[in-house]
């Protein structure tokens, strides 16, 4: 007796019917009833007795399901302890990065690298700027994508992956339209949509506009990336975001004149970094962005 054949019969007492088992277990009911023969034969007992259309299964019958359906659930428990005690052997690399990264980055950035490497289990966790500078901080992942310098620098690698400015999204009716250069004195005037006080991009815009003392009037802050594609639509907010946006005929990008930088980097725990795992990512992460047309700028690598 084999799984196939438990399976089978576990179907035929569930649906109490040769006809819909079959269906079910995409066969044909020859093939079924054989299965079922050859089990009686194996066991030299009848397991079901069938009068017209109607299915009865016998003490023996009611049995060997019970006893077949305890030994299949063994076998999946047995199966999924296998697989986890496979996985937890996998070399593990944990890696933080701001909640936009998948933006700037592309959807399916480490497709490939899970695809190549199927024996490394890659683990990615999406949080808040200051949220992801903690977790490098203090040691809860291996690496990460940030936008801020790590505070104690002779722990870390640090590669900036990405040059970028401040910049704001209005729609093509706001009244700025026309300008072609755009201050924070000139937005001012205009409700604001930035991001949280946990992203860096709050924080820079706050101390530019302190240094230059403007008062900007924010009408939202929020997390969500993608916000400002409704609000904008008032023609009056001005949204601000990264300049390497991509372009779009439903809105104007212009780069702060105050040339407020930003940069993507990633940041690598030295003590780990001898991993050959998780130096194998790093080279993948490197050679990837350099290949990227968004990366014109190409990549400084600093450690500090």
């Amino acid at each position: 007796m084999d799984f196939k054949q438990m399976e089978y019969l576990i179907m035929v007492h569930q649906t109490n019917s040769l006809t819909k088992a079959a269906s079910n277990l995409f066969i044909s009911p020859q093939a079924l009833s054989k299965s079922i023969k050859n089990l009686e034969k194996e066991w030299h007992e009848t397991i079901m007795v069938r009068t017209g259309n109607t299915i009865e299964f016998t003490d023996f019958g009611n049995y060997l399901v019970d006893e077949a359906q305890y030994l299949i659930a063994q076998y999946r428990t047995f199966s999924q302890n296998i697989k986890t005690y496979q996985q937890l052997r996998k070399p593990q690399i944990r890696l933080s990065a701001i909640t936009n990264s998948s933006t700037i980055l592309g959807y399916d950035f480490f497709g490939s690298f899970r695809h190549q490497n199927p024996s490394i289990s890659l683990s990615i966790s999406e949080y808040d700027d200051l949220e992801v500078d903690k977790q490098i901080q203090n040691g809860d992942c291996d690496l990460a994508l940030c936008v801020n310098r790590p505070e104690h620098p002779d722990h870390f690698q640090v590669y900036t992956l990405k040059h970028c400015f401040l910049g704001c999204i209005i729609s093509p009716e706001h009244p700025l339209v026309n300008k072609t250069t755009l201050t924070l004195k000139d937005i001012a005037e205009y409700p604001i949509l930035t991001r949280t006080e946990n992203f860096k991009t709050y924080h820079d815009l706050e101390r530019e506009t302190f240094n230059q003392d403007i008062h900007l009037n924010y009408c939202l802050k929020t997390p969500d990336d993608w916000a400002w594609t409704v609000l904008i639509r008032d023609n009056t907010t001005v949204a601000i975001v990264l300049d390497c946006i991509k372009p779009s005929p439903n809105y104007r990008i212009y780069t702060l004149s105050e040339r407020i930088p930003w940069e993507l980097n990633l940041v690598i725990n030295k003590h780990r970094l001898h991993r050959p795992y998780i130096q194998k990512l790093v080279n993948y992460i490197l050679t990837k962005t350099k290949d990227k047309d968004n990366y014109a700028h190409g990549l400084t690598s600093k450690t500090i």
